[in-house]
């Protein structure tokens, strides 16, 4: 079977990219049409920027995002919205400028002000249609939307939603570095807080003699919060989003390149083996690719196509 040319594989990279976002919008309460909604726990604000990040191709996302966001703004991070935009493109973070002014001007809220800019044209809903309700917390996807409205928007929310969504087969232990990269804050405002939530038992800590020091790591068990917030005891994961999207986003960006130019075989394979090693540890997460074929393979062009189709199959079966 060949390999699928540039344009091939960007539809195919882009049109499940575009299903999955709508599955996931569904999951958090938009009106949209989906065949189910997503699982896997949701990560808002990664949303978010990955709607506005596909706004060309799929222009009815901005209804859904300043709809969603005019309902539920008491459950989006702003602060982090300005954090996680750094790892999006250019043009994501002019269109967050305008849903920031949108929110400001029109709807008086003045938390978005410091992600505005005059210098921007306004985008934003057509025909003033609410097409988004408040989510029904009944699934592991609204998790860290479940946890905001209890605990508040803040770290803290999203250090234990992040912990909760970490294998539930295997016990799994992160570090306050890989919790901070993670979900986007800073390791000062993670350690704070995971040692506040481990001193409370809503987290463990893991006993090792540097306990008390910037090594210390963390986990937590499923179970007993999935009966406590009526969720299926079957936890199917954090998902990673906003690693798994900046790699579609780089995949997609240089076959739209490809497509314009065409460049020699040689340099298709170059031009993936960095695509792969940079974004290479959202793939090996959750064993997309297997971390050892990974650490031997032939980076180039048909890993890249492989690898992508992995992540797309990933979502079907994971989501």
């Amino acid at each position: 079977m060949s390999e699928p040319t540039a344009p091939e594989l960007a539809t195919e990279l882009r049109q499940a990219t575009l299903d999955y976002l709508w599955r996931q919008w569904r999951a958090v309460g938009a009106m949209v049409t989906s065949p189910s909604p997503a699982q896997i726990i949701v990560d808002p604000e990664a949303l978010i920027l990955m709607s506005l990040t596909m706004l060309d191709h799929e222009p009815r996302l901005a209804d859904v995002v300043w709809s969603w966001v005019d309902v539920n703004h008491s459950l989006v991070g702003v602060q982090r919205l300005g954090n996680l935009r750094e790892h999006f493109p250019a043009v994501t973070t002019e269109r967050l400028a305008a849903l920031a002014g949108f929110r400001v001007d029109e709807a008086k809220d003045p938390r978005w002000k410091s992600l505005r800019s005059s210098t921007v044209e306004e985008i934003g809903p057509r025909g003033g249609k609410t097409r988004a309700v408040t989510p029904r917390f009944s699934s592991w996807a609204t998790l860290q939307l479940q946890l905001r409205l209890g605990m508040g928007v803040g770290a803290k929310a999203d250090v234990l939603a992040f912990v909760l969504g970490l294998n539930s087969n295997l016990p799994e232990w992160v570090s306050v570095p890989m919790i901070a990269e993670s979900i986007g804050y800073t390791s000062t405002a993670v350690r704070r807080v995971a040692d506040d939530l481990a001193g409370s038992r809503f987290i463990r800590v893991l006993e090792t003699p540097d306990t008390n020091q910037a090594s210390r790591m963390f986990s937590a068990h499923p179970a007993p919060w999935a009966s406590l917030l009526g969720v299926s005891h079957h936890q199917p994961g954090w998902g990673y989003w906003r690693e798994r999207f900046q790699f579609v986003i780089a995949v997609l960006s240089w076959l739209d390149g490809e497509s314009l130019r065409p460049t020699s075989a040689y340099a298709q394979d170059v031009a993936s083996r960095e695509i792969l090693t940079r974004h290479g540890a959202a793939l090996r997460r959750d064993r997309i690719v297997m971390p050892i074929d990974f650490a031997v393979a032939e980076l180039d062009r048909s890993y890249l196509v492989s690898a992508s189709r992995s992540l797309v199959s990933w979502w079907a079966s994971h989501g």
